[in-house]
């Protein structure tokens, strides 16, 4: 009557019950309320997907920022550490005679501490590099990766009584060799030297399809860790045991975090107080695994 547009819903026409009386019965159910609180939402929906999108090109904004400037940093930082590192060496080498007890100590806690700054400084290059670097992805044969790291790695560990027991025939998987052999290199030593205090260290490393991804995984019966704990255990920086006791840096599974994301896969950890740990990391599999 006012000129205004409603909205009807559940119209239902009857006939009169009177058959003497000609008309028809006619019910609507104004729903204008209803429609207009729908639009509303509809826009609310609209203006916070445009908000988001927002705020999610401003945080990647600030995340390379950030990643230019730990790289930046931490490639700068080598120069003057090497420096400090050489001088202080020189010193131990030249000058050893004239140096007393005291002063040698302290060279050798700069030397030591210069070396620890140089692996910081490393493991915070990989996990820089680890975001910006573009993924080749192919074939991987998973059985030779791992028998390339262990070659590399089980030279620290040859006086130690080693049971190293790998799954024959790991399936195939898609992904970049370089990055994934970073991954294992990481874990594996992990498992080494979270290990290395048992008489007999034992290494399990095999594999299960799961949802169209093949998982691995590398058990040890090292010192393990507390699942209270668990949020902590691939951030940047956090550890769960006293570098008193275990070298490293914190950055390590943050880097395996972080090149396991990027190729559309999952990691996480499964472990015990002085049980051991398992770790486990997930790629997408080959149309046919072999």
């Amino acid at each position: 009557k006012n000129g205004n547009y409603i909205w009807l819903d559940g119209i239902s026409v009857n006939k009169l019950a009177d058959p003497n009386v000609k008309g028809i019965i006619t019910n609507v159910l104004d729903t204008t309320k209803r429609k207009e609180a729908e639009d509303k939402i509809v826009k609310l929906n609209e203006e916070l997907e445009q908000k988001v999108e927002a705020r999610t090109a401003e945080l990647a904004a600030i995340n390379n920022e950030l990643e230019s400037f730990t790289y930046s940093v931490s490639h700068d930082l080598r120069a003057p550490l090497r420096s400090i590192d050489g001088f202080t060496k020189v010193l131990i080498e030249k000058y050893a005679d004239t140096l007393n007890d005291e002063a040698k100590r302290y060279l050798t806690i700069v030397t030591n501490n210069t070396e620890k700054m140089e692996h910081l400084i490393e493991d915070l290059l990989l996990f820089s590099r680890a975001g910006k670097q573009n993924i080749q992805k192919n074939e991987l044969d998973m059985n030779n990766l791992i028998y390339e790291v262990w070659s590399e790695l089980e030279k620290e560990y040859e006086s130690k009584n080693i049971v190293l027991t790998i799954e024959q025939s790991l399936p195939y998987a898609l992904g970049d060799a370089h990055m994934i052999k970073q991954v294992l290199i990481n874990l594996v030593s992990n498992a080494l030297k979270y290990s290395r205090n048992k008489e007999k260290l034992e290494i399990e490393i095999g594999s299960y399809i799961k949802d169209k991804h093949v998982v691995y995984y590398i058990k040890d019966n090292g010192v393990g860790f507390d699942m209270a704990n668990y949020e902590k255990l691939f951030t940047v920086f956090q550890r769960l045991h006293s570098s008193k006791d275990f070298e490293g840096t914190g950055v390590g599974l943050s880097i395996v975090k972080r090149i396991i994301n990027k190729h559309d896969g999952e990691v996480w950890g499964e472990g015990k107080l002085n049980e051991g740990a398992t770790f486990y990391f997930s790629l997408p599999a080959q149309k046919t695994t072999n």
